[in-house]
Parts: C-alpha cells; structure tokens; sequence
C-alpha cells in the first residue's frame, strides 16, 4: 500500500486498486502502527497525531493573494477535453465563455483521429496556437518563440508544445504537458508483461518532463506548466516540478481532477513560478470530459 501511494508515480496501479480505500487504509495502518508502539507508554489516542496531520494537509487549501486592482491579471484555463467526446460545439462555446489569456488543451483529436484545432481556433479567434494535433496551447497575444520538442516514445505521438509568448503580463515561457501513464490495457495483452509496461511508462514521463524543463530559462520570463501530469503527488517526479515552481491549481489535496477514477488525487495541474500569485482559482467538472477543467488567475508578486 505504501508503494502505491508513494512509490515513483505509478499512479495506474492506485487508480484501479481504488485511490480512496487505499489511502483510508494507509492513515488507518499508520495510525494503528504508531498506537502499537506508544501503547505501552502512552494512551493509544496518540497513534492518531500521524494520520490527523496527513489529513489536514491534504485538506489544506494553498494560500491565495488578494488581487490588485491596479495590476493586470492573467486568466489560465487548462483541460483534458477526452478526445472531444460529446458535444464538441458545447466545449468550445464553453471555452470561449471563460475569457481566457492562456488556455492549455490535451486530446484535442475528435473520435476519427481528426484535429480539432482549427475549430478550436475559430471559437478563439484572439488567440495564437502552437502545439500538435491533440495538444496545444492557445495564447492571447503572440507566439515570440515556438521550442515544441518531439519526443521518442514508443507507440504514443508525446510531443512537448513549449513556446515564449507575449501576454498582458509581458513574455512568459508556457507549455502543456501530456505526461504518458503507466498502463495501457491493450499493450498488456498483447505484451503480457505488466511490470516491464509500468516501469517504461515512468521512464517515458520522465523523458517526456526532462525535455519540457530543458527548453525553460528561468532568468528569461516567468515559466507556466499545465496539462494533465498524470503524477502521483509524493513522486519523485512531481517533487522536481514542486522544487522549482507553486503549484497554482491546488485547491486541496483531495480533489481529484479525474472523475472517472476513484483515486482522489489530483493528475492535471498548473505549476507557476514563483513571481507570479494566484489570486483565483476553481475546479470545473464538465459532463462532457472525464477531466475537471482547472481555471486560475495570476498577477506579478508585489
């Protein structure tokens, strides 16, 4: 149970053992393990303290800043829109509807494979697009600079959208990211081999998130991640990302973004640097996407 939660974001095996059990199972063996131990000094209440502080920081909202009204503000939206299933017109009046400067879009590719991006494009028509065929980012302003990388990953299109761009806040570097899971259900049966699947599926993500931050220079403009990370929050590669930037779309820790799981933990999120303050942010679940839509605003640090 502790690899599931903790162990090198193999978040597939937690999604289909059932990320609530697992983690009510987790605090509860914590907290009996720690009574055990201090039984015979202490009253076992005292196994609790471990399990209530997990809890309460993963119900602890990340702090907001009050927003300046004699500063501009920067509206991000990212969504995985689940290959456009549904009504696609609806998606896209909804897009438009949030008055976005920045929106982050992944499986962008209607059910036939074909692109949906120049239909996106025409609901959007103040925002520039660079990306691929099923994912991409459309700005409010200008592309300065498109850095999209391909990456060589076996049996999946993983490219990586990045670019420089101009907003109402000056340059920013962005991208969105797609990171590959762990397990494909249709390679497993041709494979037979789940173990080799889950450990290639971690090192694709990692090759996937080393090319994104290879094309970021910090001392250039302020940096903006968002996609669909699909991470594990205690894993290694979810602590890289938390090393160098906030994580500006947390409301707490246990409000899932993948409706379609059980897992409560959280797989689409915007990383920010830290320069930047969110003074907004809110989950959107949409009945036409097993992804929550995340939306947040930002202004420039006082």
């Amino acid at each position: 149970v502790s690899f599931v939660i903790w162990g090198n974001d193999q978040w597939p095996v937690a999604t289909f053992l059932g990320g609530t059990p697992i983690l009510l199972v987790l605090l509860a063996t914590w907290g009996c393990a720690v009574a055990m131990i201090v039984a015979r000094i202490r009253r076992s209440v005292f196994g609790m303290v471990l399990p209530l502080a997990l809890t309460s920081w993963a119900l602890w909202p990340s702090p907001m800043a009050t927003p300046d009204p004699n500063q501009p503000s920067l509206n991000v939206v990212t969504w995985n829109m689940e290959d456009v299933r549904g009504d696609e017109e609806a998606k896209l009046r909804w897009l438009a509807s949030l008055d976005a400067d920045l929106i982050f879009l992944q499986e962008t590719a209607s059910d036939s494979g074909e692109s949906l991006h120049p239909r996106i494009g025409a609901a959007l028509p103040m925002h520039c697009f660079f990306g691929s065929y099923d994912r991409g980012v459309y700005v409010r302003g200008r592309v300065i600079e498109d850095k999209s990388k391909q990456t060589a990953i076996p049996h999946h299109r993983r490219d990586v959208p990045m670019a420089l761009v101009e907003t109402r806040l000056g340059r920013m570097q962005v991208g969105t990211l797609h990171l590959v899971h762990g397990m494909d259900p249709r390679w497993i049966l041709r494979r037979l081999n789940v173990w080799e699947r889950l450990t290639v599926g971690q090192d694709w993500r990692e090759k996937q998130l080393d090319t994104a931050l290879e094309q970021l220079e910090p001392e250039t403009a302020p940096i903006i991640l968002a996609g669909d990370f699909n991470l594990q929050p205690f894993g290694a590669q979810n602590r890289k990302l938390a090393a160098r930037f906030q994580d500006a779309g947390r409301i707490n820790e246990l409000r899932g973004t993948w409706k379609d799981a059980v897992s409560l933990f959280r797989i689409d999120r915007i990383w920010a640097s830290r320069e930047l303050v969110v003074t907004s942010r809110e989950s959107f679940r949409r009945p036409d996407s097993d992804h929550h839509a995340i939306v947040a605003t930002f202004q420039f640090r006082k």
